[in-house]
């Protein structure tokens, strides 16, 4: 039941977050001392200023992701609008989970960029990982509305759960704000917490003033279409313009192009992924699974192909060119 899975995550965070990080930690720095030093008077007054930020940043997404629910609940809308609800939601959050991981660990090269004041490097980075993660935003968007309805049927054994509507609306900001998410994460790993709070506070304001009175007439779409409105406005607007203020980098040029990136490979991926749903059928989790493996093999390798810079289609190139020669000296 519901205890056996909670002890689960706890035991996985346990042994998996804590336990192999500290034993690899000490296999290869056993000189580490991990100790938390005290900190100093000067220490303390700049966390004091910055805590207030920090607090907003984390307070924030959790009254954004818990208020619509929350809302739907009081409004009397409950039972299969709130599951609706939070079955698209949180198949969409998977999908969008590969942009998280990628800007994470871009927002961990590039922020060592921020403090040297090196704008010329941090304008490289987002722009080859926005050009990324806009086209991987893009196939997951059409992915999630291509095979979203066959997903939600065979995830919970019923076809009356899905919801079009609701659906699209959150799969929206995948597309739009797709360009400015490595900045969320390049504020939050380069020590900007002001510019990441007023965001983000900005994005829970705006979604929950406008979910109340849409909520009522629209229900889970009405909800869904509330929270893109506050997740456009604040981090593909609010967010890039404070922060590439106080960054002294440019922006905007780069986010059209990504937008434009991201719509053409929702087009293209939406079409594969008709014809190859068409061609093997989605009855099933075994016919799914093959009819998502083609589609995204058929789908990734030209995105990825148009996309990759000149230097690394010679180096692979290179890589496969010297490979056939290695096999034919052997054979």
């Amino acid at each position: 039941g519901p205890r056996v899975l909670a002890w689960t995550y706890i035991l996985a965070q346990l042994v998996f977050a804590w336990g192999i990080l500290l034993t690899d930690l000490r296999r290869r720095y056993p000189n580490l001392r991990l100790w938390p030093l005290p900190p100093s008077v000067l220490e303390l007054r700049d966390a004091g200023l910055a805590m207030r930020w920090y607090a907003l940043t984390y307070a924030a997404p959790t009254m954004w992701l818990q208020a619509p629910v929350l809302l739907l609940s009081a409004l009397g809308l409950g039972g299969p609008v709130v599951v609706t609800f939070v079955l698209h939601r949180t198949l969409v959050n998977f999908g969008r989970n590969i942009v998280v991981m990628l800007s994470t660990s871009a927002g961990v090269e590039l922020a060592p960029h921020v403090h040297s004041g090196n704008t010329a490097m941090i304008e490289r980075g987002m722009t080859c990982l926005g050009r990324s993660v806009a086209a991987i935003g893009g196939v997951m968007a059409a992915g999630l509305l291509t095979f979203g309805a066959s997903i939600i049927e065979l995830w919970t054994g019923k076809s009356d759960l899905f919801d079009m509507g609701t659906l699209f609306w959150l799969v929206v900001p995948a597309i739009v704000v797709a360009p400015a998410i490595p900045l969320v994460y390049l504020a939050h790993l380069a020590d900007i917490p002001k510019q990441q709070a007023i965001g983000q506070v900005t994005q829970t304001v705006i979604a929950i003033a406008l979910a109340a009175p849409l909520a009522s007439g629209f229900g889970a779409a009405g909800v869904a279409f509330a929270m893109a409105a506050g997740e456009v406005v604040s981090i593909g607007l609010v967010l890039p313009i404070l922060l590439t203020r106080r960054l002294g980098i440019t922006y905007w040029r780069h986010a059209i192009q990504c937008v434009l990136i991201a719509l053409a490979a929702l087009v293209w991926s939406g079409a594969v992924g008709r014809v190859v749903g068409f061609a093997t059928g989605t009855q099933g989790w075994a016919r799914l699974v093959v009819c998502l493996a083609i589609w995204g093999a058929v789908t990734l390798l030209p995105i990825a192909s148009v996309l990759m810079p000149a230097s690394q289609h010679k180096r692979l190139w290179d890589a496969a060119r010297g490979f056939w020669v290695r096999r034919k000296r052997m054979a």
